[in-house]
């Protein structure tokens, strides 16, 4: 959740798969982060624990939403913004 929060910070809105996100993340959380247990290893880990994180991040003023694309390719799209 944290990093999620120094994301939209720095970028603004997210609009992506979670491979994506998972890449985009581990430019904003320091190494030793990504090397403990909890620090979800592939992009269904993220998606998970964001699942979970979701009602944190929503009191926060963030919202998490998943959806898929409307495309022949259904790809699953997670969308982040802060709420103003």
């Amino acid at each position: 959740a944290v990093a999620v929060m120094e994301l939209l910070e720095d970028a603004g809105d997210f609009e992506g798969t979670a491979s994506e996100l998972l890449t985009v993340l581990e430019f904003y959380t320091p190494e030793t982060m990504r090397n403990i247990r909890s620090w979800p290893k592939t992009p269904r880990g993220l998606s998970n624990r964001l699942r979970r994180a979701a009602t944190f991040l929503r009191q926060t003023g963030v919202e998490v939403e998943f959806a898929r694309k409307a495309d022949a390719s259904r790809q699953r799209i997670i969308r982040i913004q802060k709420d103003f």
